[in-house]
């Protein structure tokens, strides 16, 4: 067997568990900055923007630094022995972090100062070991297409293979480490497994200097043709690709969230679906590229389809859940209801991802030698473009088409979107039989049907038929509404599921301030973790010992709708002089005033 198919084969392992470390990183880098900066909405866009513009800083820098790498397993190794070691500070966070926020207080924190120390926090220990790892695909890309002369069906099993290890490090992380070796132990076990890859590269390295002997040389590869699209084509279409599959999970996230527990599992779960069929939409672009001989009609096909999925996925999800009262609240077991996640997450956006998931592969299946770039250097900044329009879309999901339409309507929007980039590309592309250009009209009609008639109705508080609305508002936490029935009086729900408290219920509510309060001798200084209503922290008002009350909320639109709805119910604690109400993680806050609370 030549060098060069032990190179594709020996690639194919490392990208499996490199990509199996990188998105089990992500994850846990996550959840390590909550613990620093807050589990709020802002803080965790704030790593979750680190994360890919480091990706796809590193995928520029390598682009950049190709011509110059002679040994890329070298290269390779270093990277992910880099990745390791700057994973270093993340893992230590609450060793070095104890003293950071009594020395900042709470003003500075509720400040605009307290959010730009977040995002220095966020830049200065997720970036850079984010930055590396968007260095390894391409490098290494670029090493097996050197030594085989740039196969272009390569790139696409290679990126597979990367996509499959990231599944693999989500569901390694969430089903087993997290419950077994925690948090340090996890980000520990992630490290050792970059340790690990970086010998095996070395060692991949020293093989390849030893002398050849008489190996049988196999026949001379197919090697890359002139670029099969128009460079500025890939690039945008890349740009396309990234914003719209993350736009899906973010939106798809919010959609199953309807009927899934609030819980770290969730979106964790979620993450591995989608990155599972990712890695699938890889091996089905290589199946349709061997069907149709080109990438073209599939380009078209797959946007098409993935616009008419995208629609169809909230009335799936709902098809889906009927008659139930959550997505494995009745589970025996943690992976009883992780499968039930799993399950209904497939079924619903399932087709919508894979579909979607197809683009940028077939786009690596378009990259040819231009006079300006080689292979490897045009794929690495499709990488590159791909982080960015990832991690646009996912904020133009979050701040703007789920807060103003919510995750049904939401969807429809992005098959839109899908369907009209199939409908530009058949236009630009020109393909010589009729139903290439019937697909795309018909994707976009199906999509604007259903925007202005299923999904316009569809249903986002799945309580609508006991309770009369009176307030739906959906944000980057999740959806809020405000609803009123006879026995409860006025309530507040998240995401369906978590009644946040009742009008009917004020007895019991002012209890739970009343009992620590009278146990304290005098209470002037009172702490709420949790606004909710309002009702709780509102009964404070009644001792006469208090002196000022804070409440601590973790989502703006709960404090917003606590003051907008239930005024009549706390009070109007809002604008009480003696009450202030802070949009804030409570451990952050309570961490940066110790001893200014008595209660």
């Amino acid at each position: 067997m030549t060098r060069s198919r032990n190179d594709f084969r020996w690639a194919l392992a490392v990208l499996v568990f490199s990509g199996a470390a990188a998105l089990g990183h992500q994850l846990l880098w996550t959840r390590r900055m909550a613990d620093l900066i807050g589990a709020t909405g802002d803080a965790n866009t704030r790593v979750f923007g680190c994360f890919f513009l480091g990706v796809a800083l590193g995928a520029a820098a390598a682009a950049m630094l190709m011509p110059r790498v002679s040994r890329p397993w070298r290269t390779v190794a270093l990277i992910e022995l880099g990745i390791a070691l700057l994973s270093l500070p993340a893992l230590l966070v609450n060793t070095w972090s104890a003293l950071l926020w009594p020395a900042v207080g709470p003003e500075y924190l509720v400040s605009w100062r307290g959010a730009w120390l977040k995002s220095l926090l966020s830049v200065l220990i997720v970036l850079p070991p984010a930055f590396l790892v968007g260095m390894t695909l391409p490098v290494l890309t670029a090493a097996v297409w050197r030594a085989r002369k740039g196969v272009a069906g390569d790139g696409v099993w290679l990126y597979g293979a990367y996509t499959l290890g990231g599944a693999l490090g989500v569901a390694i992380v969430t089903g087993g480490a997290l419950h077994w070796l925690g948090a340090a132990g996890s980000m520990l076990l992630m490290s050792g497994t970059n340790a690990v890859i970086g010998a095996v590269c070395f060692l991949r390295d020293r093989l390849l200097l030893l002398p050849v002997g008489g190996a049988v040389q196999e026949s001379e590869p197919t090697p890359f043709a002139e670029s099969l699209l128009p460079r500025q084509m890939l690039m945008l279409l890349s740009f396309a690709s990234g914003a719209g599959v993350l736009a899906l999970e973010i939106a798809g996230l919010h959609l199953v969230n309807l009927k899934a527990p609030l819980a770290f599992y969730t979106p964790a779960a979620i993450l591995c679906c989608v990155v599972l069929l990712l890695a699938g939409s890889a091996g089905l672009a290589a199946a349709v590229i061997r069907l149709f001989h080109t990438p073209m009609p599939a380009l078209i096909l797959a946007c098409a389809l993935a616009g008419l999925a995208a629609a169809v996925a909230p009335l799936l999800f709902l098809a889906a859940t009927a008659g139930g009262s959550g997505i494995g609240r009745h589970a025996a077991c943690l992976a009883g209801s992780l499968l039930q996640l799993g399950t209904v997450t497939c079924l619903s956006l399932g087709p919508a991802v894979l579909a979607a998931g197809m683009v940028f592969p077939l786009l690596i299946s378009s990259i040819g030698w231009t006079p300006r770039a080689t292979p490897a250097r045009t794929f690495a900044r499709l990488l590159a473009i791909n982080g960015v329009g990832g991690l646009l879309g996912a904020e133009i999901a979050h701040r703007l088409l789920l807060p103003s339409l919510g995750a049904h309507l939401a969807l429809g929007v992005l098959g839109a979107f899908y369907g009209l980039v199939s409908l530009a590309l058949a236009l630009k592309l020109q393909p010589r039989h009729v139903l290439w250009l019937a697909l795309p009209v018909g994707s976009v009609a199906a999509t604007c049907l259903l925007l202005a008639t299923s999904l316009k109705h569809a249903p986002i508080f799945l309580r609508g038929s006991t309770f009369r609305l009176v307030e739906l508002r959906s944000g980057r936490e999740g959806t809020l509404a405000v609803a009123e029935r006879p026995d409860l009086g006025r309530a507040m729900f998240v995401d369906n599921h978590y009644m946040l408290g009742c009008s009917a219920g004020t007895p019991d509510m002012q209890r739970q301030a009343h009992l620590p309060l009278l146990l304290h001798p005098q209470p002037r200084q009172v702490c709420f973790i949790g606004l909710g209503t309002g009702i709780t922290a509102a009964a404070a008002r009644q001792h006469g010992a208090v002196e000022s009350i804070e409440a601590v909320e973790l989502c703006p639109l709960v404090a917003a709708a606590s003051a907008r709805h239930f005024g009549q119910f706390n009070h109007n604690l809002a604008s009480d002089p003696k009450a202030r109400v802070q949009v804030e993680d409570a451990r952050t806050y309570i961490a940066s005033a110790p001893g200014r609370f008595d209660v």
